[in-house]
């Protein structure tokens, strides 16, 4: 995990629990993504030690109340990564927070609960939805200058849109004499990888794990050469790992990773072998054999989406189901 963080690829810390934290930076993190289901899976373990950080929160309610919440854990956790914030490579020191889940088409209040978080700290990144709505918020918090971080996302035609977004909302800050935010577009290799198993098992296709495994990997790094090819300033991030080779066979982009401590684990027991793969191209019989599935050329071609369809495709509603029942819902009754 150290060499990682040696290389051009930066690491940041998947979860939102502190006693996680310090090890983490112990091997190299630099950052912190979470998530509303993060956020709940710590907020209700208060011997995390939220209690006295909580205070007094009961006079609120609703969506108010969930973002509350958010908002100081976030500031918490900034606070602690701020030493990396402006101090070395782009990228470093953030810290993620997410508008609210259940409003994925709602591009109003999402572009309110930016206006909230954004301020919170000069690192906290604020996370919107790759759905059009979404990006609206995503632009429109560039705009303004805060950073943004593109997520729910797991297709290239989704990372390109955020890119693209970021390219417009800069220029308009730029206008405003406003200095851009930092901008990352997620892509969730892993939950891709669930997705596409579970299409091919639905088909009865004889596609080979060994072949599905690698979906997600297929995607980012056909995405990370378009990233490369047209010099965006938008950082590629990949996220929801669910075996080492989602960290070894990116290893060298410059890119950041989103690590949860179970995959941080892993690879420590594995010890791989510490070779920079991240040009190294997925073998065209295994995207022959995935471009069978339509599901998966909608999110490896890069126009296999358009912006309006975002919302539909498969991976983001079951994502999102679990942000909002596992993660939002819990922390209105938190």
């Amino acid at each position: 995990m150290q060499w990682l963080a040696s290389t051009d690829t930066l690491w940041w810390h998947d979860s939102a629990d502190p006693r996680a934290v310090s090890q983490a930076m112990r091997n190299g993190a630099v950052g912190m993504t979470t998530n509303p289901f993060l956020m709940a899976s710590t907020l209700t373990d208060l011997t995390a030690g939220w209690a006295e950080l909580l205070g007094d929160y009961t006079a609120l309610s609703g969506d108010e109340k969930a973002l509350e919440l958010e908002m100081r854990v976030g500031a918490r956790h900034a606070a602690t990564f701020r030493q990396f914030w402006g101090v070395g490579r782009r990228g470093g020191g953030g810290v993620c927070v997410q508008v609210n889940p259940a409003k994925l088409g709602n591009a109003a209040l999402m572009i309110q609960q930016v206006k909230k978080i954004g301020p919170l700290a000069p690192n906290i990144c604020v996370k919107t939805p790759a759905t059009r709505a979404g990006l609206i918020a995503f632009e429109e918090g560039v705009a303004l200058g805060y950073n943004m971080v593109s997520t729910l996302s797991f297709t290239v035609a989704q990372c390109v849109a955020a890119a693209e977004a970021y390219e417009r909302g800069a220029a308009r800050a730029r206008e405003r004499g406003i200095v851009p935010g930092f901008g990352a577009a997620v892509m969730m290799v892993g939950r891709l990888d669930d997705y596409i198993r579970d299409v091919v098992a639905d088909g009865e296709r004889d596609i080979p794990e060994s072949s599905i495994m690698q979906s997600g990997l297929a995607c980012i790094k056909k995405a990370y050469k378009i990233f490369k090819e047209r010099g965006y300033d938008t950082m590629l991030m990949s996220a929801a790992a669910r075996g080492i080779h989602h960290i070894t066979e990116l290893a060298g982009a410059n890119i950041i990773m989103s690590i949860a401590p179970s995959i941080e684990r892993k690879v420590l027991e594995a010890n791989p072998e510490q070779v920079e793969r991240a040009d190294v191209s997925i073998d065209s019989a295994v995207i022959e054999q995935l471009l069978m599935l339509k599901e998966f050329e909608k999110a490896y071609d890069q126009n296999g989406l358009d912006v309006g369809d975002f919302i539909t495709y498969g991976p983001l509603n079951r994502t999102a189901t679990q942000f909002i029942e596992k993660g939002w819902n819990i922390l209105l009754n938190v």
